[in-house]
């Protein structure tokens, strides 16, 4: 009774349906406490899933209470060290992470990267998750040295193992290889990602942004005509990023930039258009590339502006103080 009203649960979360899923859950746990006794592992299997709705719906302080009370069972159950121990640490301490608590989650991650480095193979995907989370909290808590340390050691990891890592997170792993100019490794994860299918667009803009930045302009066409020839797969804050790549080549080369501008004008009237975008790298090595003219200066402040304005609507008005978008039509996408 107890599995079956636990599955019913996650079906309704599952569907954004909280406010029915919780009666089930907090009604699951009854059961299994009665069944088993309050310290029995089904009741911290059942305990860690009313904690996970409490979490999305924002009760922080009683799933914080739910979970400790999950981890203590496990531990006297199985003892200090067992995988399940890991996956309740993992959990409270990424709940300590999202209210920025960080001092105390870095112990916790370090106790379940710990059980999963000794009891799991070294590539599983668990083991990766926390390396990442840890390196995360490490990065914010100002250690920079170990943060870096780790970060290259899971790097190495993926690069060499990439099928059991998802997608996601290799995406962000080349994200951190963009950011700190390792183009060679950003580029090799990004052209995997792209053999495997994944978010096709996306991954286009992402090795087009690697293209720019090592003045590799033809593949950036290509990556670039891709990502357009397939954008009705893309998010729609996809495809404003896919036509500022397009003006950034005209414009290098010289060709009218109108066109493309009124295709931006009507891409940003979607509400969805909007979402930060780290792009100060390419911006910063293309102004060395525009800055021969007056003409080019202009349009690199307006490539400035666009990004601003792709990742912030709040941004969108300054785009008014440059003639090129004032005068440019709204251009059809299709």
């Amino acid at each position: 009774m107890a599995g079956a009203l636990n599955n019913l649960a996650a079906l309704l979360q599952d569907t954004n349906r909280l406010a029915e899923a919780e009666p089930l859950y907090r009604r699951a746990l009854a059961i299994d406490e009665q069944s088993f006794g309050p310290e029995h592992p089904n009741v911290a299997g059942a305990l860690n899933n009313l904690a996970a709705l409490l979490q999305d719906t924002n009760r922080l302080a009683e799933a914080e209470l739910l979970m400790r009370r999950a981890l203590a069972i496990d531990e006297q159950s199985f003892g200090p060290d067992h995988p399940n121990v890991a996956i309740r640490l993992n959990n409270l301490a990424n709940l300590l992470q999202d209210t920025n608590r960080l001092t105390e989650a870095e112990p916790l991650y370090r106790r379940a990267l710990a059980i999963r480095e000794s009891g799991l193979v070294p590539d599983h995907p668990d083991t990766f998750s926390s390396i990442q989370r840890l390196a995360d909290v490490l990065e914010k808590l100002g250690k920079r040295e170990e943060c870096e340390r780790l970060r290259e050691q899971f790097a190495d990891r993926v690069l060499h193992t990439a099928t059991t890592v998802a997608p996601l997170t290799r995406r962000q792993l080349a994200l951190h290889f963009y950011r700190r100019a390792d183009h060679q490794r950003a580029e090799q994860l990004l052209r995997q990602l792209l053999e495997e299918g994944f978010e096709v667009p996306g991954t286009c803009c992402h090795l087009a942004r690697i293209a720019l930045m090592t003045d590799q302009i033809e593949d950036g066409r290509k990556h670039i005509a891709r990502a357009w020839q397939e954008r009705s797969q893309a998010a729609p804050y996809v495809v404003p990023r896919i036509l500022w790549l397009q003006l950034a080549l005209e414009m290098l080369e010289h060709g009218d930039p109108a066109p493309l501008i009124g295709r931006l004008k009507t891409a940003l009237q979607n509400d969805g258009a909007f979402q930060e975008w780290t792009m100060e790298p390419v911006l910063e090595h293309l102004k060395g590339r525009m800055q021969q003219t007056e003409a080019d200066r202009q349009n690199w402040e307006l490539l400035r502006a666009l990004v601003a304005a792709l990742s912030d609507r709040v941004e969108l008005p300054e785009l008014g103080n440059f003639p090129a978008w004032r005068e440019a039509q709204p251009e059809p996408l299709d």
